[in-house]
């Protein structure tokens, strides 16, 4: 089954090549991917370095300096893929493999960082950036070099402090020169790709099995919980009574959901729209069947429906109020800051107009790419993939309307 969490602020755009298609530390798209057309040179695109202190931005960098980095995209706001040649990114992701590349899934005018060149940087630091300010915009891609500054030109710096040490112990120990230690090689930080190469390749994940599942996994009473990005988290049984927690307890006792049946909750961050959809195609949001809903209004009262998605607008005729004959035991609630969407469905659903059919092996009916959020893996015999989740969250404030067309 594909997972795609259809909400108003799509977790898409350069997180959404990153997260399926990256395979190296450097790498931008070259080519449109999901609604995002082909990349285009972007020429209002600015870069600026700053030392500590420094009044003006560097015209040459500095090894073992913190330099604030700064990204302009004039008055537009976008998303942020940036990567680095050289040092270490300050918001790349933590205990990651590319410390050089940075994602930020909010968007605005002027992305901040820091950058941390390594003692042992040579040769100039190339700096690509990629942006898009919407899901369905053009990749905008930009790009600049910054020149080593001469040592003469550089500041004390954590690189002499580090050298001291080293060239004492050396002259204490005469014997140990003749067999000097092998520095660590610059090329691991120029060429952080071969740390992603040697990273081992998730593969798809069955909705019966693997990790994220087993006692005390959901924190909801569901079997499994899997991270969803964006801060959310998918919790997931295969058959089973329905879980016993505050999104299910809000679920009509109208609509109940059987043992047989695949039951879903997301926890996601944020305070308007949540859902969560079985597309046709992976990484298109339609035609899709989905479950959306919010807590808001006056009375805080859930609103969740089940809609056939034909358009990226959600209108009166896409809606079935009552599940449309393939979800059951629909709800949302509130939850600390997170708003959580639950519903069930059978794995095999006539009424459904899209996935009728959902294959608890995880494996993909085209033996294309399947791709979960973070990672990737390639299917194999002729079934859908139940494990390929693209996932999506809102961070806009409930109307207490209908959703329509936000995208």
């Amino acid at each position: 089954m594909l997972l795609l969490l259809l909400t108003a602020s799509v977790h898409a755009y350069p997180a959404y090549f990153v997260e399926n298609y990256a395979n190296g530390c450097t790498d931008h798209p070259t080519k449109g991917f999901g609604e995002h057309g082909k990349p285009v040179q972007d020429k209002t695109t600015t870069f600026s370095l700053t030392a500590p202190g420094a009044a003006a931005p560097a015209a040459a960098l500095c090894p073992g300096v913190a330099y604030e980095l700064s990204v302009s995209y004039g008055a537009q706001r976008r998303r942020t893929l940036l990567t680095a040649s050289v040092g270490t990114l300050g918001s790349a992701a933590a205990g990651g493999s590319c410390p050089n590349r940075a994602v930020s899934d909010t968007s605005s005018a002027t992305f901040t960082d820091t950058l941390t060149l390594p003692c042992t940087a040579k040769g100039p630091v190339k700096l690509v950036v990629t942006s898009a300010a919407g899901v369905s915009d053009t990749f905008h891609s930009a790009t600049t070099s910054m020149p080593l500054a001469a040592a003469a030109d550089c500041p004390p710096s954590t690189c002499a402090a580090a050298a001291a040490p080293a060239a004492a112990a050396a002259r204490a120990t005469p014997a140990a020169a003749a067999t000097p230690a092998t520095p660590a090689t610059p090329a691991a930080a120029a060429t952080p790709a071969a740390a992603a190469a040697a990273a081992p390749a998730a593969g798809p994940r069955s909705i019966t099995a693997g990790s994220g599942c087993g006692a005390g996994a959901s924190s909801y009473g569901y079997a499994c919980a899997v991270p969803a990005g964006g801060g959310a988290t998918l919790h997931y049984s295969n058959g089973g009574a329905l879980p016993d927690n505050a999104c299910t307890r809000t679920a009509p006792k109208s609509s109940s959901s059987s043992s047989n049946d695949v039951h879903f909750l997301l926890a996601a961050p944020v305070g308007g729209y949540v859902g969560l959809g079985f597309p046709a195609t992976r990484g298109r949001m339609v035609p899709a069947d989905a479950v959306i809903g919010y807590v808001g209004g006056a009375t805080a009262q859930p609103k969740v429906s089940a809609y056939h998605l034909t358009d990226y607008s959600v209108t009166p005729s896409a809606t079935n109020f009552n599940g449309g004959g393939w979800a059951s035991s629909m709800g949302a609630a509130k939850d600390g800051g997170n708003t959580l969407l639950c519903f069930s469905r059978p794995l095999q659903a006539p009424a459904a107009a899209v996935a009728k059919s959902l294959d608890p092996a995880g494996e993909d009916s085209s033996s294309s790419r399947c791709s979960r959020c973070g990672s990737s893996s390639r299917c194999s015999s002729s079934r859908q993939c139940a494990s390929s989740m693209l996932c999506c969250s809102s961070s806009s404030s409930s109307s207490g309307q209908e959703p329509g067309p936000r995208r």
